[in-house]
């Protein structure tokens, strides 16, 4: 009688069925007790997987290399700008989004003051008195460009703030002292370009 032993997990505790009809019972431990002539067809048709008791090789773990210790500084410097410019990104994504909102706004003001002057234009055979009651006062569009971008900072704890002036990479002195009020306006300003 010969042990043998599969590489193979999911065989263990059971019955495997191999060529020309062997069929092979395997413990809980992936082991079998098998006839000499038949455990020697197996180690030899199957060596990928099936090995004599013990010789099953172990799995190779790859080593995990630890870098020096004086890379550390270099790591946490180079991780801290990625945060800074991480937020420059972040506040310009913002401003992407607002100055987007208020093109679509100028757009949908142009398509309405279009469709009046159209419709103005088909009432231009009307007498002129009609025309004139049909004229609104037009009032006077302020957008701020900056609004939601604004909206977004005041929401901010002034330390953040203060990190995201940071990260802009200015003189601490330009912006250190300023209030909450004045430290927003300052980042919007230097985040126009």
């Amino acid at each position: 009688m010969m042990r043998i032993e599969t590489s193979l997990k999911n065989n263990y505790g059971l019955p495997v069925l191999y060529l020309d009809g062997i069929k092979i019972q395997y413990d809980k431990n992936g082991i079998a007790e098998v006839d000499e002539k038949i455990g020697k067809t197996l180690l030899k048709h199957y060596p990928e997987f099936i090995y004599k008791e013990g010789q099953v090789p172990k799995p190779e773990v790859p080593k995990i290399e630890t870098p020096p210790q004086e890379n550390d500084e270099q790591i946490n410097e180079l991780t801290n700008k990625l945060v800074k410019k991480e937020q420059a990104i972040a506040m310009l994504k913002q401003k992407v989004v607002t100055l987007t909102s208020t093109l679509d706004d100028w757009k949908n003001s142009y398509n309405t003051l279009k469709d009046e002057n159209d419709a103005l234009k088909g009432n231009a055979n009307a007498p002129k008195e009609e025309i004139e009651e049909k004229e609104e006062p037009k009032e006077e569009i302020s957008i701020d460009p900056n609004a939601e971008l604004r909206t977004s900072l005041e929401s901010e704890v002034k330390a953040d703030l203060q990190e995201m002036a940071a990260g802009l990479e200015k003189p601490r002195s330009e912006w250190g002292n300023l209030n909450k009020a004045d430290l927003i306006e300052y980042l919007i300003e230097n985040t126009k370009d």
